[in-house]
């Protein structure tokens, strides 16, 4: 069995479901009759249907086919290429980065918020958005939070995979307190700075998935 410390819910490949990264370690080094001190990180991947299965991640690299002793995991996108990676602290090893090469090519939005009002970092918000295709539309919602995970705070920036949709309809935000701003309709892979009450302005562009 392990011992889980460090979780997150994150889109690795963008195409709108989570998958759940786990670092696992446990307490203390108690000897053949207990659970290993270092365990292996866990990823589990979501279905359409519901569920999460384990993915096998041994042959992805020397630090993914070890067990480790986790503690801390966050998230952050190191080099802006629109895919989220990781970093994890350790109690017997440096601090790992993890960076994500997944090969997909699907869209990815971000909002970095702003309170000019309230809370300067907007905690407590809401974004929501529509993707839309042929067939039907969906309602996305991002929380903005004002912790992430053990002992960690992700960056601040909000991301969503959105698949293969290059557009997202109907963005809304709704500030801590309740107010109601209407933004429109946005481009994917696309990271925008909105400030309460302003129009929407774009910090970064993905080329990924165009």
């Amino acid at each position: 069995s392990t011992v889980g410390f460090g979780a997150e819910a994150i889109d690795l490949d963008n195409d709108g479901l989570d998958e759940l990264l786990i670092t696992n370690g446990h307490i203390g080094d108690f000897g053949a009759g207990s659970s290993p001190y270092a365990q292996p990180l866990q990823l589990f991947r979501a279905s359409p249907e519901g569920g999460f299965g384990l993915i096998d991640m041994s042959k992805w690299g020397e630090y993914l086919s070890l067990p480790h002793v986790g503690r801390v995991l966050f998230t952050c996108d190191a080099n802006q290429d629109g895919r989220t990676d990781v970093v994890v602290t350790h109690a017997t090893e440096p601090v790992a980065l993890l960076m994500n090469r997944s090969d997909s090519q699907y869209c990815k939005i971000a909002f970095h918020l702003a309170d000019t009002q309230k809370t300067r970092d907007a905690v407590g918000a809401l974004v929501q958005f529509e993707i839309r295709d042929a067939e039907q539309s969906q309602r996305r919602f991002l929380y903005r939070l004002s912790g992430d995970g053990y002992l960690c705070s992700n960056r601040p920036e909000l991301f969503a995979g959105t698949g293969s949709a290059r557009h997202v309809y109907d963005v809304q935000i709704t500030w801590p307190d309740g107010e109601l701003q209407e933004i429109g309709d946005l481009d994917t892979n696309a990271e925008y700075f909105i400030a309460r009450g302003e129009a929407p302005f774009l910090i970064h562009t993905y080329d990924r998935g165009r």
